[in-house]
């Protein structure tokens, strides 16, 4: 007889094995010699092929009539997702900007941080109170993280931070927890389909990041192009970030966020 993984659990299996590969991903991409991709352009692309497999599934889903009358419908609405988008935006360049400054193993392990801030906001913003033992085994992973940064803050490596790298990290845990959770307030005090809500998160996103490149990065744009130092890669890079969001939509429908940061 044989055992089929619910979808909840396919999806954690997934979204684990799509997180381990885009850190890796992101730390070869970025230590490489003569490697001066735009990280704006990554998170640019991810976020509008985000949106266009959100909006198909979407349209599968509902009917193109129907997803369109819901968008136009209430607008105001639609600007709640921005909110979460920003932040999302955010903790993408700190994330970047850490895996220069940290190791692979200790940005994974430190990065665990967003459990703790997810089980905060969870509490804070949804009421969810978590179990005393999941509460003692956030307590030990966060003796456990201490640890990891005292022994990784004490060795010194040409050309790193790591006390930097823990900040950025520090930050973008903090960011996560609180978007991931408004993200799942916002989803269910709404009658928005979940790809429909992931489709203005991304269109957001996009949107933002494509702002903060052509404000921060004009020259290299404009001398460079929006796909310079662009190889196979950096498009592994955009499609493992791509599938992350839809993998952690598909969590956040059939799991609740701690579980989807375990």
């Amino acid at each position: 007889m044989f055992f089929f993984p619910s979808m909840k659990a396919f999806s954690l299996i997934f979204l684990s094995t799509q997180y381990a590969l885009h850190i890796l991903v992101i730390r070869y991409s970025k230590v490489r010699v003569n490697s001066h991709f735009s990280t704006s352009s990554v998170i640019v692309l991810s976020e509008l092929l985000k949106t266009l497999i959100a909006l198909s599934l979407a349209v599968r889903q509902y009917g193109a009539h129907n997803v369109l009358r819901t968008l136009k419908n209430d607008p105001l609405d639609t600007l709640k997702i921005g909110i979460p988008s920003f932040l999302y935006v955010v903790q993408n360049y700190l994330l970047y900007s850490a895996i220069t400054e940290l190791d692979a193993p200790t940005y994974q392990v430190t990065y665990q941080l967003k459990l703790i801030t997810t089980a905060l906001f969870s509490m804070l913003l949804l009421g969810r109170n978590q179990s005393p033992s999941r509460w003692m085994s956030l307590f030990i992973l966060f003796v456990g993280i201490s640890f990891v940064q005292a022994s990784n803050l004490s060795a010194t490596v040409p050309g790193r931070n790591s006390l930097i790298g823990f900040i950025y990290v520090f930050i973008a845990s903090l960011t996560s927890g609180f978007s991931a959770v408004y993200f799942e307030k916002v989803l269910k005090s709404s009658s928005k389909s979940l790809w429909v809500r992931s489709a203005e998160l991304s269109f957001f996103g996009s949107i933002i990041a494509l702002i903060s490149q052509i404000y921060s990065e004009p020259a290299l744009l404009l001398s460079s192009g929006f796909f310079h130092d662009f190889d196979w890669l950096v498009w592994c890079l955009v499609i493992l970030q791509t599938a992350g969001g839809i993998l952690v939509a598909v969590v956040v429908k059939y799991a609740d966020n701690v579980l989807k940061v375990s």
